[in-house]
């Protein structure tokens, strides 16, 4: 009897927002391992490394909104996505036979 995604996201933030975190809040990234959204990427960035692709999110680089991002790591390859994961979006997610993790973007305290 595990605990839901929401209820634990709602446990440790005080809100979501796919926007820049304001105030005393902080962005972090929730980590889902072996996970795909079922969205086109609004922005592709290659041979980055995990923290690049993070800041790139975090600061919405090259005018690319961005609520949550894919990032492989045998490639390198950093996916941009304008839309949430479920569930704090309508994205769905999907499973991955690659080295695939997507990360949703959340505002802590």
């Amino acid at each position: 009897m595990g605990i839901s995604r929401q209820k634990l996201a709602q446990s440790y933030c005080c809100y979501y927002s796919g926007a820049v975190c304001t105030g005393e809040n902080a962005t972090t990234y929730l980590r889902s391992e072996g996970t795909r959204l079922m969205e086109f990427a609004t922005h592709t960035i290659k041979d980055v490394t995990l923290n690049i692709c993070a800041d790139a999110c975090t600061s919405e680089s090259n005018g690319h909104v961005c609520s949550s991002f894919e990032y492989d790591a045998r490639s390198q390859e950093c996916s941009i996505h304008a839309e949430d994961g479920q569930p704090f979006g309508p994205s769905v997610l999907t499973k991955s036979d690659g080295p695939v993790a997507f990360f949703q973007q959340i505002c802590v305290k």
